[in-house]
């Protein structure tokens, strides 16, 4: 039996907030299986249901859903699974669902990468999932600190808050962030950079979804170039503001790499007399991904 929790990125909710989250069981096995399952909730949170019973067809799969409400505090609060066969009481491999409360306009909630490292640490995977990742050293000597403001072509941005352990940008994947009321503006900026870009320097395209209160849509395209430059054998793209060069990146073994990295500042155009209801992020992964550190509104 195999066990998940759904939406597959976790629930974002609002203070005060609800929605669904799913409990979703597959049976790789020829006979029919019936699941107890008993939610648990953190402070923070609460479940319309905690428990409950699944039986799961032969090869097939089954769901059960689980209204969750926000409370009023911010942060993080993971409920968990625990699953047992019905009729033996054996346990079975329980999950867990990601739940992140926030204000509309966070960006945290929908990380997914923890990209930064200071020097001297040791890591897998890093930003570029090769084992190499961006110097928090090598960002500060060129002006980029955790938790910082930094204002790129006019735009403001705050870089990610930088902690050992924790997720500090996200991979466009086609995530949709709502905005606060009274968002507004000529143009939306984006601060990130691409991994496994294309050799020819082509660099990691998409389009970004912005939707007003109004109903109405708009697009636009943002390209990112790869955060080495390819190794130093592109250029960056013409639309593109280079915000920050560091002069080397970490490897997971502790070390450094001689090779220059980047972060790139692209803007997109909105109808400034309309409210921003959410941005929906370009679905990219194919052939590279493109990383979003932070987000602004310019005139």
């Amino acid at each position: 039996m195999l066990a998940a929790t759904g939406p597959a990125n976790g629930l974002v909710l609002q203070p005060g907030s609800a929605a669904d989250g799913t409990l979703d069981l597959t049976n790789l096995g020829s006979t029919a299986v019936t699941v107890d399952w008993k939610a648990t909730a953190p402070s923070g949170v609460t479940l319309d249901t905690a428990s409950g019973s699944l039986t799961v067809p032969a090869a097939g799969s089954a769901e059960a859903k689980v209204k969750v409400t926000a409370g009023a505090n911010e942060g993080l609060f993971p409920v968990t699974f625990a699953l047992t066969d019905h009729n033996s009481g054996a346990t079975q491999a329980g999950a867990t669902l990601r739940v992140a409360v926030a204000k509309p306009g966070a960006l945290w909630p929908y990380d997914t990468n923890e990209g930064i490292y200071p020097d001297g640490a040791t890591f897998s995977g890093g930003f570029d999932g090769g084992g190499w990742a961006f110097s928090q050293n090598a960002l500060a000597a060129a002006g980029v600190t955790s938790g910082a403001p930094l204002t790129v072509d006019g735009i403001n941005y705050t870089w990610p808050t930088v902690t050992s352990g924790q997720l500090d940008n996200l991979e466009m994947a086609g995530q949709t962030i709502s905005m606060p009321a009274g968002t507004s503006g000529g143009s939306l900026g984006l601060l990130g950079t691409a991994t496994n870009a294309p050799t020819d320097g082509s660099g990691v395209s998409g389009d970004v979804t912005v939707t007003y209160t109004d109903g109405t849509t708009s697009r636009g395209t943002v390209t990112f170039p790869d955060w080495t430059l390819n190794g130093g054998s592109s250029k960056p793209l013409p639309g593109d503001t280079t915000a920050a060069t560091t002069a080397y990146r970490n490897t997971g073994s502790g070390g450094r790499d001689g090779v220059k990295t980047y972060v790139f500042a692209a803007k997109v155009a909105l109808d400034p007399s309309k409210q921003v209801a959410s941005i929906t992020l370009p679905v990219t992964g194919s052939t590279g991904t493109d990383h979003l550190f932070s987000y602004g509104f310019g005139q």
